[in-house]
């Protein structure tokens, strides 16, 4: 696939409160209110060049071009820290990941907004998931999409380390070969082979969920079936508090998917070591001036090295028959 950029998309969980100082009226509020107020209050901003925000708490339609404030219920209920602070989810707008587009200017507004208004609290059961599709708007192909799994085995060590302990081992973003009864135990070679033999968009899903109803992979492609959105889901990353945190990684997960598009040979993967020093020389080698923003990565990257093997929880395992 020849690479022109992507459309992105980005959920990001947390919990909200209102700064004191501000004068909201909080108190008594229920989430339906709260959102209400946030979304009134974000509007108001007076920077024109900001993407307007709605509220959608039963996703029943979430904007393609608008942030949309939403709840998930996979968000635990609160504990004693959490209860002063309101469960949402913010989805971004599709945004375009290209040369001479800076989306990351648009994820920073709407970061530098909610943090006038708002404390923001995360703990464990909060993520940030990433969305990733070819920017003309058509169908991933087949050879890119096989090139991706492959990567996505081949690093899977590396990812492991760089991504926080409350993030390994947690259902709702399985390792994908652990959590496929087809791949569990294999070689990457038996692995690659597997992935090379699909034959259709089905066959490849099928064979890096595990089942075709479940969502709660590291990487998600459930997206790909007829009628859905065509997206690739990074569902590793952690909550986060900023901007920056946010920034690093969509950064990680659209840089990784664009250098697979192009070295997730068999054969090209071999020249990387499946560490997370080679995962960071995998991603450089794609390096487009304008388009890849490397210095958002320093966070991701930072004091993290070598690999490490995932592991599945017991009781996970109940859930992964063919």
């Amino acid at each position: 696939m020849a690479v022109a950029g992507f459309q992105i998309g980005i959920e990001v969980e947390m919990f909200l409160s209102f700064k004191k100082a501000l004068g909201h009226t909080e108190s008594g509020l229920d989430l339906d209110a709260f959102a209400a107020e946030l979304m009134t209050s974000y509007n108001k901003k007076p920077d024109s060049s900001l993407t307007k925000m709605v509220v959608d708490l039963a996703k029943k339609t979430i904007a393609r071009s608008e942030w949309t404030l939403t709840y998930d219920n996979t968000m635990e209920p609160p504990g004693e820290e959490e209860s002063i602070h309101y469960p949402l989810e913010i989805v971004s707008p599709v945004l375009e990941y290209k040369t001479g587009f800076h989306w990351s200017r648009a994820v920073t507004q709407l970061w530098d907004c909610i943090k006038m208004d708002c404390d923001i609290y995360t703990n464990k059961h909060c993520s940030t998931h990433v969305h990733i599709s070819p920017l003309n708007k058509g169908p991933w192909d087949m050879p890119s999409l096989k090139s991706i799994c492959r990567s996505i085995i081949h690093f899977e060590e590396a990812f492991e380390i760089i991504i926080p302990t409350t993030r390994r081992e947690n259902w709702y973003c399985i390792n994908n070969r652990l959590g496929s009864p087809f791949l569990a135990g294999k070689s990457d070679q038996e692995c690659f082979r597997m992935i090379e033999d699909c034959s259709d968009f089905a066959s490849l899903i099928r064979l890096m969920q595990g089942q075709l109803s479940l969502r709660q992979r590291a990487w998600n492609f459930l997206n790909l079936r007829p009628g859905r959105i065509g997206t690739i889901e990074f569902r590793q990353a952690p909550g986060v508090i900023d901007a920056s945190g946010c920034l690093g990684w969509v950064e990680l997960g659209v840089s990784f998917v664009q250098s697979a598009t192009q070295r997730g040979s068999a054969e090209s993967l071999q020249k990387f070591e499946r560490t997370v020093e080679g995962l960071k020389t995998f991603i450089d080698a794609a390096f487009v001036p304008g388009m890849n923003q490397p210095e958002l990565l320093t966070s991701v990257f930072e004091n993290k090295s070598g690999g490490l093997k995932p592991t599945i929880q017991v009781e996970d395992i109940i859930s992964l028959e063919p």
